[in-house]
């Protein structure tokens, strides 16, 4: 499903954001935000195919992507696939032209509009990071950036869909599977990367990691345990 929220209300744009964030994870959609400095192509790429390990669905929120040139390329050129991916895509953007618009009437995205005007604030740490850290088996540095991360207030749930994100990737591109990139069905860059980072793991450890996250991710909103502890000891204990 495909969502364009625009306009120079920030206060609207914010609220019609959490009203249709309220609704996804509610579903038990797994939310992913992004902007147009730390746009990641392989996540959008990855998420835009619909690729999933345990069936869980992500929500991917694109804020201000379209000020980046490279981004906006690559989201303008896929925006029918957004609209029918198993994911949802939320575009949220100040102003968008009449083409733009159009583009995306006609995948008949849902459109929401807002008005007035506001400064964008830019976010200056990319969660992104902390996956890569992860990948890189640096317990040092995913636990620096997992506090940094909370400290931003990134909420828990979102940390968490990054982390979920990287191990999976993690998943399919081990040597153990023999998978290629075309066979495993992550995009050629993702998965170059992600067949570097899985060397530093067994295959046994990585498919425990991503069970733990399972787990971890349900019993926090049984209430059983705090998912932002959750993700510390995950990160101490794993790494």
């Amino acid at each position: 499903m495909l969502t364009l929220i625009y306009g120079n209300d920030s206060a609207r744009r914010r609220i019609s954001l959490d009203k249709e964030l309220e609704v996804r994870t509610k579903e038990g959609s797994v939310v992913v935000a992004m902007s147009d400095i730390d746009f990641r192509e392989d996540f959008f790429q990855t998420t835009l195919e619909g690729n999933s390990l345990f069936g869980e669905q992500y929500t991917v929120v694109l804020s201000g992507t379209f000020e980046n040139e490279d981004a906006y390329s690559i989201i303008r050129a896929s925006l029918k696939k957004c609209a029918h991916s198993e994911n949802n895509f939320i575009v949220v953007e100040t102003k968008v032209s009449k083409e733009i618009l159009t583009a995306f009437e006609k995948v008949e995205a849902k459109i929401i509009s807002c008005d007035s005007v506001s400064k964008k604030e830019k976010p200056t740490f990319s969660i992104f990071s902390l996956a890569d850290a992860i990948g890189a088996r640096n317990r040092k540095n995913a636990w620096i950036l997992l506090r940094e991360a909370l400290d931003k207030e990134i909420a828990p749930e979102e940390i968490h869909g990054v982390i979920f994100w990287e191990i999976k990737t993690l998943l399919l591109a081990h040597s153990s599977k023999k998978e290629t990139a075309t066979s495993s069905g992550l995009n050629p860059f993702v998965y170059k990367k992600s067949s570097e980072f899985a060397r530093k793991f067994s295959i046994e450890e990585l498919e425990k990691m991503s069970h733990a996250l399972v787990v971890l991710y349900h019993d926090a909103h049984r209430g059983l345990l705090d998912l932002e502890v959750g993700l510390e000891q995950f990160i101490l204990n794993t790494l």
